[in-house]
């Protein structure tokens, strides 16, 4: 596997917080890492603790009918990774081989009937958050065509992963703000008088809907 030039590596950890700003950035920038380290497939996900909600699910590589069989069978991807109890004592920010972690992964229906029937041979992923909030996961996809996982794609996603924990955070907290602040917003809106949010300057930041007919 090549090395990573200076350039390039700063031009990618760019990248990855680019997209805690704008998320429509991810597919991109999750294309470049399959490049990198020989992947042909990753997710990004990240779901809500304890309701399950799906928070942030990215693809990139997939083609249509390999990700309409994946949702086919996606309950069961816990199970190739020896089941849930068995992802939870799992270490948070090293990158885990599947192939490591459950040897019997062949067994599971995931495996069979999606994994397989693609090539995909094994899986290298990394959970990125796993607190009472959230769980977020970076996995990416090996075909079999590609060669095992080694220790040079272990080093080389060790390399991301804080920078990836960064971006995540960073756009949950950009997230929560924004959710604040509509929540704020209609609260002061349903008020009948007239609301005025200004600086010390007298600048104004903000108008309810009846301080908007006032200045009007």
């Amino acid at each position: 596997m090549r090395p990573i030039p200076d350039e390039e590596f700063s031009r990618l950890i760019g990248s990855i917080y680019d997209c805690a700003l704008d998320p429509s950035r991810w597919p991109a920038t999750l294309g470049v890492l399959n490049d990198l380290m020989r992947f042909r497939v990753s997710t990004l996900s990240m779901h809500d603790v304890p309701t399950g909600q799906l928070l942030l699910a990215v693809n990139h590589g997939y083609s249509e009918v390999e990700l309409a069989g994946m949702y086919a069978v996606v309950n069961h991807v816990a199970d190739s990774w020896g089941g849930r109890e068995r992802i939870l004592s799992l270490p948070i920010d090293e990158p885990l081989i599947q192939t490591a972690v459950n040897p019997a992964r062949a067994q599971c229906l995931y495996v069979r009937e999606w994994a397989d029937p693609f090539g995909y041979a094994d899986a290298l992923a990394v959970f990125l958050t796993r607190d009472a909030a959230s769980v977020g996961t970076l996995a990416f996809g090996r075909h079999r065509d590609d060669g095992p996982i080694g220790e040079a794609e272990v080093a080389l996603a060790r390399l991301f992963v804080p920078h990836l924990k960064r971006a995540l955070v960073i756009s949950r907290l950009l997230e929560a703000r924004a959710v604040e602040r509509a929540t704020f917003a209609a609260a002061l809106d349903v008020l009948s008088v007239a609301v005025l949010l200004v600086t010390g300057d007298l600048r104004l930041i903000h108008a309810n809907r009846a301080g908007e007919t006032l200045l009007r």
